[in-house]
């Protein structure tokens, strides 16, 4: 069975005329790794919102989106929480304490666990992502990368069934970045992962499947995608390489109701 059957998903933005997106279909299997990648501005984020009632944003929605064969909107916040894991860009807006164990434990608490089960599964995430030598560390004493391995580590103490990361690599170092795509193929072999990331060169060793957005979804069952696919996509993006690190330039597009957009490096 599909984790996530999204079926002619339209969304807009409240006071806004256009769709954020326009009839999205999409499906999420067991075991899948899915890069989106596309134009920022163009409905990237705003999809993979939708797949968490408490992150959606406010707006007007029609469509349908179904997670293990439910309705999304009669899952109660407990089973989102759960089984939909969730990481954002920015490492600051998804800590909530002000201790690394605490953080690690804080989901499992406010679930009602019981204490053997909650230091089980926070020193099995604690050494799963090195954390032991920083386990009682105050989180204002971690670096950036410290902070998203963190987060990261936090939701999946819950034991998601999926993991959604919406640029996870954004406000880090490229060191962490690959450090972070080797931990996520080795959790894909016990969940599916959705991600949207810029940086799809260095991805596309890990991952299985690339969905390109550009307000409509157009989904390539491959890691391995060339310039000639993007535009037949009519997702204008480009691949290039600088030096060792891949890198992606944003091409002109017009009439998409997207601004123009430069190098991803703000070059």
């Amino acid at each position: 069975m599909e984790l996530f059957a999204i079926k002619h998903l339209n969304f807009a933005y409240p006071e806004q005329a256009k769709n954020a997106i326009s009839d999205f279909s999409l499906s999420v299997r067991p075991g899948e790794f899915l890069v989106v990648c596309g134009p920022s501005g163009c409905g990237k984020s705003t999809l993979l919102r939708q797949l968490k009632t408490l992150l959606a944003p406010h707006g007007r929605r029609s469509g349908q989106i179904l997670f293990d064969g439910k309705n999304l909107d009669e899952l109660s916040q407990r089973e989102q929480a759960e089984k939909i894991g969730f990481v954002q860009q920015s490492p600051e807006n998804q800590i909530v304490t002000d201790k690394v164990w605490h953080e690690l434990a804080f989901g499992l608490e406010s679930l009602g666990y019981d204490t053997p089960t909650i230091r089980r599964r926070v020193a099995e995430m604690a050494s799963f992502f090195g954390i032991q030598t920083w386990f009682y560390k105050s989180v204002t004493e971690l670096s950036g990368g410290q902070k998203q391995l963190l987060n990261l580590a936090s939701v999946m103490v819950l034991q998601p069934k999926v993991l959604i990361l919406d640029e996870p690599t954004n406000f880090v170092d490229s060191s962490f970045g690959r450090e972070l795509y080797a931990m996520l193929q080795r959790l894909n072999s016990r969940m599916a992962i959705v991600m949207i990331t810029h940086d799809i060169g260095t991805v596309s060793s890990v991952v299985k499947s690339i969905v390109c957005v550009n307000r409509h979804v157009h989904r390539h069952d491959s890691n391995i995608i060339t310039p000639e696919q993007l535009r037949n996509y009519n997702c204008p993006i480009q691949i290039i390489s600088h030096g060792d690190i891949p890198h992606t330039v944003l091409g002109h597009h017009e009439g998409d109701g997207c601004p123009d957009h430069t190098h991803a490096d703000g070059k």
